[in-house]
């Protein structure tokens, strides 16, 4: 290509200096295309961002305010209670950070279709599509529902460190009818966790 043509004809390319830099060369028209189009991807991935911050710290605050619940729980054998409550905590955190990621996942998922509207729609406003997102996304992955699951993966925790190790460890070995009758009774009382709503949330 001549010379004078280089600076003519639009063209984009990355920088030598600096790699997540974009140079844009040709007609102004183009140019002013282009940088409105980066401008509003910069504006769309700011809303994004911002968006998983918002959901970050409303599921911070509700797992704070579950954990500080179960702090507050006084028993007389706080031994087990303790032991109940650790486990609890691990499972809570664990589905924390899971949120947190897969949260983060469906939004930029999203955000490969905002890019064709940003291309196409320089007006479109993407902050009501987040908040639709946002809000979707929270009540068909609601927090309280996870918290059935932690339960009842701490109650099975629970019992693996205080029924079963100790039934390995002991001299004694059970007779199967008692077995049977323990094993029974820990299947009656996950099905109450499940279904009695007293035990909900």
């Amino acid at each position: 290509m001549k010379t004078y043509f280089q600076d003519s004809v639009p063209s984009m390319e990355l920088d030598e200096q600096y790699e997540d830099q974009i140079l844009l060369r040709g007609f102004q028209v183009h140019h002013k295309a282009l940088e409105n189009i980066f401008q509003k991807i910069r504006l769309l991935t700011q809303q994004i961002h911002s968006a998983e911050k918002d959901f970050n710290q409303q599921l911070n605050r509700n797992v704070q305010t579950v954990l500080q619940t179960v702090q507050q729980v006084h028993l007389e054998k706080m031994i087990y209670w303790k032991s109940y409550q650790s486990s609890f905590v691990k499972h809570t955190n664990h589905s924390y950070d899971d949120n947190i990621k897969n949260f983060s996942k469906y939004l930029h998922e999203k955000l490969r279709s905002f890019l064709d509207i940003c291309i196409q729609d320089l007006s479109h406003d993407f902050k009501t599509d987040i908040f639709h997102l946002t809000n979707n996304y929270s009540k068909d992955t609601a927090f309280t529902d996870d918290m059935e699951k932690i339960k009842l993966c701490a109650f099975g925790d629970f019992i693996r460190e205080h029924i079963f190790l100790q039934q390995k460890s002991t001299k004694t070995i059970p007779n199967k009818d008692a077995v049977s009758s323990l094993n029974k009774h820990i299947g009656k009382v996950q099905n109450i966790l499940k279904t009695d709503t007293k035990y909900k949330g």
